[in-house]
């Protein structure tokens, strides 16, 4: 029997079996009489949820399957405390046997500071775990915490913390334990070894040799003997404005001698082109014939006919 009260009164009972699980019988609730009731239903952790907090597990949820291996999770952890000091690293071996890949997900989480790194063997199965101390004191990990999960397909951890192996956020955590396992004496060795290494090789490129000026270079003169390097600012605009008032006096004389030579050039032309008396003009037709009785066209030419033969 199951009563919900509301202060000093009952507003609600209802009776329900509650029976171990593989009994048998299978207990289903409804919410039509549940929600008014003030009773929540858990399907995520199958429970449910009476109003003074009280919890009862169910023998179905809507999610759960036939098989009897379903809803069973695996953990893994040290079998004893395991102590790690900063910025090193200690593992723990996992089961031979872990439950089969087909039918279970692979979840871990962090402890405080130690971050885990999960190692697979050939075939594929997790053998071993290794915890890397990423903070800057000593960190441990009790006995037999779950850092590891074999949880089933599509259900959750019920305890938060876990992440897949194949999540981006436990990838972010391999960068972490991969920065902080380096050990800072053995990177700044192979630096240097490095560093000598690269002196002894030959440059990939030219590289000349130039000569380090020690000392200020001073401008030469220009042409004239003094350069304009020590003129103040107005007398700057000044020598700008002589230099531009020559350069449109240049440009205004230069039209008017164009315009002379121009006449001069016509002039000689005109006079090369005058025709002599003594030569005939293109348009003159200077006729030869043999025969003064020749009759002519006017022009002096004589009316060439063709000789028939017949005269």
């Amino acid at each position: 029997m199951v009563k919900v009260t509301l202060g000093w009164e009952i507003v609600y009972e209802f009776e329900v079996w509650i029976m171990d699980h593989h009994a048998g019988v299978d207990l289903i609730l409804g919410t039509d009489f549940m929600i008014p009731a003030g009773i929540r239903l858990d399907l995520y952790n199958s429970k449910a949820k009476l109003p003074d907090e009280i919890e009862i597990n169910l023998i179905k949820s809507a999610s759960a399957r036939e098989d009897t291996e379903y809803g069973n999770t695996f953990c893994g952890g040290p079998t004893e405390t395991v102590d790690v000091a900063s910025r090193l690293t200690a593992e723990f071996k996992l089961q031979r046997r872990p439950p089969d890949a087909t039918t279970h997900e692979l979840w871990v989480r962090r402890v405080n500071q130690l971050v885990p790194t999960v190692r697979f063997t050939h075939n594929g199965r997790p053998s071993r775990v290794l915890l890397t101390n990423t903070g800057g004191k000593p960190g441990s990990c009790p006995a037999h915490f779950p850092v590891v999960q074999w949880v089933p397909h599509e259900v959750l951890p019920l305890t938060e913390g876990y992440v897949r192996v194949d999540s981006t956020k436990y990838r972010d955590w391999q960068v972490l334990a991969y920065d902080s396992a380096i050990d800072r004496d053995l990177l700044k060795k192979e630096q240097r070894v490095y560093a000598e290494w690269l002196s002894h090789q030959p440059a990939a490129v030219d590289r000349p040799d130039y000569e380090t000026p020690t000392g200020i270079r001073h401008r030469p003169d220009t042409a004239g003997g003094s350069h304009q390097q020590g003129l103040s600012c107005a007398e700057q605009w000044e020598r700008l404005e002589r230099l531009q008032a020559e350069t449109e006096q240049l440009q205004h004389n230069q039209p008017s001698s164009m315009a002379l030579r121009d006449g001069s050039e016509l002039e000689a032309e005109s006079d090369e082109s005058e025709p002599s008396d003594s030569e005939p003009q293109a348009n003159d037709w200077v006729c030869l014939s043999a025969d003064p009785g020749t009759p002519s066209l006017g022009n002096g030419c004589p009316i060439a006919t063709p000789d028939r033969g017949d005269r």
